[in-house]
């Protein structure tokens, strides 16, 4: 389960840094009545901030990160806590989680002043 908290994380990361981008500051991203760890929520307001602009997620990607984020928040991931998950196909969520990152490279670089390494 770690291997998919570390999905979530770096789609968390990803969608946050973007946002910041956007102007949001990090209070606002970190507020849990806002968004806070919920991917599902960040990836919704990325999308009304045109995230599609630099990355286009298919709706069976958003779906995918969607369905990560209600066991995800509630850092159930996090921790060992058995019991029965719903999440999305491990390879597929990683093949998200990467396309995020190189997708959104460019505009968070850009937003903080760095060049690429």
């Amino acid at each position: 389960m770690v291997a998919y908290y570390l999905l979530g994380h770096s789609i968390e990361l990803s969608l946050k840094a973007f946002l910041l981008a956007k102007g949001y500051e990090i209070r606002v991203l970190r507020d849990p009545k806002q968004f806070g760890h919920s991917v599902a929520n960040l990836l919704a307001e990325a999308r009304r901030r045109k995230l599609g602009k630099e990355v286009k997620l298919s709706k069976r990607e958003c779906a995918a990160i969607v369905l990560l984020s209600e066991t995800y928040k509630g850092k159930r991931l996090e921790y060992v806590e058995y019991g029965v998950y719903r999440l999305p196909e491990y390879f597929f969520l990683q093949a998200v989680a990467e396309k995020l990152v190189l997708g959104l490279r460019k505009c968070s670089m850009n937003a903080t002043g760095r060049q690429k390494p």
